[in-house]
């Protein structure tokens, strides 16, 4: 076997991957350089299966990843008509953040209709989730962008995936590999269990493909929504891990390129799982300084009905 790696390696996800390649002979993988532990096969790894996919490799949120689209904005363009806290206002207000959250304005899409005459059957009962989502954005570490290049053009960025629809189609299928009927739901094994792989050529192979493509589309097609969404904002006004500077990247074609599968970091790291996470956030109230070179963000903790929040206090390092 053929491993390719990127960065410092965690011995326990190159170990998932090991174990993922022996479970389907497979000859090559990689672990970018953000990979670190999985259900069963790493994140930020790859597997080549040669006669197989792997529902499990691939995940729940089929098809997630980043657009990225540059404007021909300034910075001043943006200050000059409201700013860019407006219009991130605006951009809250008509996009959907949040876990199951239903888009704020219904588009239509092509995809929708292929949704709603799938190929694997099952999924058609998912068409009412795909339209109250389509141009949503989910939570997690999943976000809108709007970003300032060396040369002072305005981007905008997104990240997200499939959504509900990504996650009730993946969940599915793994429901199907364990004998239970497509809406069932699937037992998880632990973290470092084997993992799911179907043959491609089966009854069952075949028809994840068929959906697993179908999810894919419609994560691009969210993506191409939201996008447009925000581009309206701006006219009408005319990705990293969160809190991180993103950073627009070009595939170079090369040897390296091959050996990593043509495979990258994804970005947007988190530093706990969503299970180690569960439980440890606590509500707040917090102001920032308005300063466009200042990162101070100020605590207001305890705020209640009978305990409000104070006026905006003054950063020390920009009073006025």
């Amino acid at each position: 076997m053929k491993i390719k790696t990127f960065g410092a390696v965690d011995e326990r996800s190159l170990e998932q991957l090991k174990r993922c390649m022996d479970a389907g002979d497979a000859e090559y993988g990689v672990l970018c350089a953000d990979h670190h532990p999985g259900y069963s096969q790493p994140i930020g790894g790859a597997v080549a299966y040669e006669g197989h996919v792997s529902p499990s490799g691939v995940g729940y949120d089929i098809g997630c990843g980043n657009k990225a689209v540059c404007t021909d904005l300034t910075r001043a363009d943006l200050e000059a008509l409201g700013g860019v806290e407006r219009i991130m206002r605006e951009i809250a207000q008509r996009i959907s953040f949040g876990m199951g959250v239903p888009a704020a304005e219904k588009v239509d899409h092509p995809v929708l209709d292929k949704i709603a005459n799938a190929e694997f059957r099952p999924q058609r009962k998912l068409a009412q989730t795909a339209a109250n989502q389509l141009g949503t954005v989910g939570s997690g570490n999943h976000y809108v962008n709007l970003m300032e290049d060396e040369q002072g053009r305005i981007w905008v960025g997104v990240h997200f995936g499939s959504r509900g629809f990504g996650h009730k189609t993946a969940s599915g299928f793994l429901a199907l590999a364990q004998g239970l009927p497509f809406e069932g739901r699937a037992t998880e094994g632990e973290m470092d269990s084997p993992p799911v792989l179907l043959e491609v050529g089966t009854e069952l192979g075949d028809a994840y493909i068929d959906a697993m493509q179908l999810a894919g589309e419609y994560a691009y097609a969210g993506r191409d929504v939201v996008v447009a969404k925000i581009l309206e904002i701006l006219e009408g006004f005319v990705g990293g891990s969160m809190g991180d500077d993103s950073v627009i990247l070009e595939g170079v074609e090369s040897d390296e390129a091959t050996e990593s599968l043509f495979s990258t970091v994804h970005g947007a790291g988190r530093v706990m799982s969503r299970t180690q996470a569960a439980g440890k956030a606590r509500r707040r109230k917090r102001w920032a300084c308005a300063h466009r070179d200042c990162d101070r963000l100020f605590e207001l903790d305890g705020i209640s009905a009978h305990n409000p929040a104070p006026k905006h206090g003054v950063c020390p390092d920009h009073p006025d």
